[in-house]
């Protein structure tokens, strides 16, 4: 059958030729027993002295000669049945096996007329006998298809039946009755097992089409997902693009002591950016959720330095609406281990919404333990305001994407909408859950809880602090005059590395594409690449294997930096050769950070 959905039509047609098959298939061995038993029936007749014009045995031979070219026709249909939706073959078929029917049943019938009127009531139960066995064998030989079965057995009993009239003794009467009777049971039997088989092919029918179904909108929503993960790959490129310039020129004049307001503004463009990636990111993550790909990278952590950043990330805005920042954390092992990241994401997503929100008076972030196995410790962690509140009916709708209030409170307060879904999800991947408690006009608490593993050793140190000077002055002072390669297709991007690497003394070339980035790397024996990974020509993943090949570079540090960030990306950028992954915007620190991390190895080579 095709792997494409079927109609009903077609499904009452395969059931038809699904059942034509199946009576071809039975009827392969009918042809030698229909001649076994004409010869039974012309020998009983021959030694019962029949003597009329037609001898007993050349009955038997016109009736095997006749049903032989059917006999070979049925042969063919069962070793090369007609193909599923070719109608015409069909037909043919079923046109052939009705002749086969009328020409096997008729001579039988023949013989029946030319040899029990005048024969003993022994011979004519004899033929009874026959007749009884032969429709019991032909109910589900025919499969009870219409009109085989109602031919066959008429053409059996409508001839014994006669012959019993002619004959005229009670005990014929007696018999005519009884094939009557037996002629419809069998026609009952008949007609309920073709009900039986058809209802089974149908369904078996309907369900090959469901599963083509099935396939068919698996198929589609795949190519969906792999068109909306293109789509999302193209635009967070796009636009992570132009936010990396914005970035990187808005850190390079902080950089270049601007006055008090042109700081101001500068710090205006920097949270308005951040804001921009925060979408984006949100948007990102998002569809990690629907694509069941957002996983968990599970580390130490230390549950209060996750409170103190998320305190510093919210501190700015918080005292410009003179709002107090509390914490409340209950004591805690040092030692666990969970995805950092992910638990400050979940977090931070509660508390800039609370600063958001809330006009005055004070957020209060609380930890405590909910439960505690000799491995694991489950804690919940809550963030508590003084807003305006939520009526409870509203509160179901806040964890929904896109959902808020009303419209006017995205015009009033900004933000996504997507937030407190992800930080639902999050919960949920941690093997907790997540909620809200709300009051008007007293405030809310937003809440959700994480298992956290107990780590059998204390976190490792924390990360290294080194200030942006201090990566700058360390770069300049032990790498200065270093050759380094650039590969960056946007001319803004090119333009403001320079800028960018000017202060720390490497000396940076520029590559537009990933086959100028080969030839110069094959020229010359660079320290370290920098390479980007969707430009024309040769994208960056094709240009790292090249490089990897040449001579010279085979240990050379290749660091992605690059705005694809999707599920995978790093992962492709890993198996290509890269050392390392840099997402776009770029702040300077990591980036600084990132290059003092690799050139030490290779000023050391």
């Amino acid at each position: 059958m095709s792997s494409a959905p079927l109609s009903p039509i077609e499904i009452a047609n395969e059931t038809r030729r699904q059942l034509l098959a199946l009576i071809w298939r039975n009827n392969r061995l009918t042809y030698p027993f229909t001649v076994v038993l004409a010869v039974l029936l012309a020998l009983a007749a021959h030694f019962r002295g029949y003597a009329g014009p037609v001898p007993p045995l050349a009955w038997a031979a016109a009736l095997a000669a006749i049903n032989l070219p059917f006999h070979l026709g049925n042969l063919r249909l069962v070793t090369a049945p007609p193909a599923p939706g070719d109608a015409p073959a069909i037909q043919r078929g079923s046109r052939l096996f009705l002749w086969a029917t009328y020409a096997n049943s008729g001579s039988l019938a023949v013989g029946t007329l030319l040899y029990a009127p005048w024969a003993s009531l022994e011979l004519r139960f004899f033929i009874a006998l026959l007749v009884t066995g032969m429709g019991a064998g032909a109910v589900p030989a025919l499969a009870g298809t219409s009109p085989y079965i109602e031919i066959y057995l008429g053409m059996l009993t409508v001839p014994l039946i006669i012959a019993c009239a002619i004959a005229g003794c009670e005990l014929d009467h007696l018999l005519a009755l009884g094939a009557v009777l037996y002629a419809v049971a069998m026609l009952v039997c008949a007609r309920g097992l073709n009900a039986a088989l058809r209802s089974s092919i149908q369904m078996g029918g309907e369900r090959l089409s469901l599963l083509a179904s099935t396939r068919e909108a698996l198929a589609r929503a795949e190519t969906a997902s792999r068109v909306k993960s293109e789509f999302l790959a193209n635009m967070s490129h796009e636009i992570r693009t132009p936010i990396n310039s914005i970035l990187g020129i808005t850190q390079v004049m902080l950089r270049d002591t601007p006055t008090t307001g042109q700081r101001a503004q500068l710090a205006r463009i920097g949270v308005a950016t951040e804001h921009l990636l925060g979408v984006v990111n949100d948007i990102l993550d998002l569809s990690k959720i629907e694509a069941g790909k957002m996983t968990l990278d599970i580390g130490p952590l230390t549950v209060g330095e996750i409170i103190d950043r998320t305190c510093m990330l919210i501190a700015r805005e918080a005292s410009a609406k003179g709002l107090r920042v509390q914490v409340d954390c209950a004591p805690l092992p040092h030692a666990l281990a969970g995805d950092a990241t992910r638990l400050a994401q979940a977090l931070l997503n509660y508390a800039h919404n609370a600063v958001k929100f809330t006009r005055r008076g004070a957020i209060v972030l609380r930890v405590r333990r909910q439960a505690e196995t000799a491995r694991r410790i489950l804690l919940r962690f809550e963030v508590e305001d003084t807003g305006a509140g939520i009526p409870a009916e509203h509160l179901p709708r806040l964890f929904a994407a896109f959902g808020q209030i009303d419209a006017s409170t995205t015009r009033e307060h900004g933000g996504s909408g997507l937030g407190l879904v992800i930080t639902r999800h999050l919960a949920g991947l941690m093997g907790g859950e997540s909620g809200a408690d709300s009051a008007p006009e007293v405030g809310s608490t937003f809440w959700f809880t994480a298992w956290l593993d107990k780590a059998d050793a204390p976190a490792g140190p924390p990360a290294d602090d080194t200030s942006l000077d201090e990566a700058e002055a360390r770069l300049r002072q032990e790498f200065a005059g270093l050759r380094i390669l650039l590969v960056e297709d946007d001319g803004d991007n090119r333009q403001l590395a320079q800028e960018i690497f000017a202060p720390t003394g490497l000396a940076v070339d520029m590559a537009s594409c990933g086959a100028d980035a080969v030839q110069m790397a094959a020229a010359s024996p660079y320290a370290l690449i920098l390479m980007d990974l969707r430009m024309p020509h040769m994208d960056g993943l094709e240009a790292t294997r090249r490089i990897r090949r040449q001579a010279g570079h085979g240990q050379t540090p290749i660091l992605a930096l690059t705005g694809d960030v999707l599920q995978g990306d790093q992962e492709r950028c890993l198996q290509a050769g890269m050392n390392d992954f840099i997402p776009k915007p770029v702040r300077l620190e990591v980036l600084y950070a990132k290059l003092l991390d690799w050139l030490p190895a290779t000023s050391q080579a």
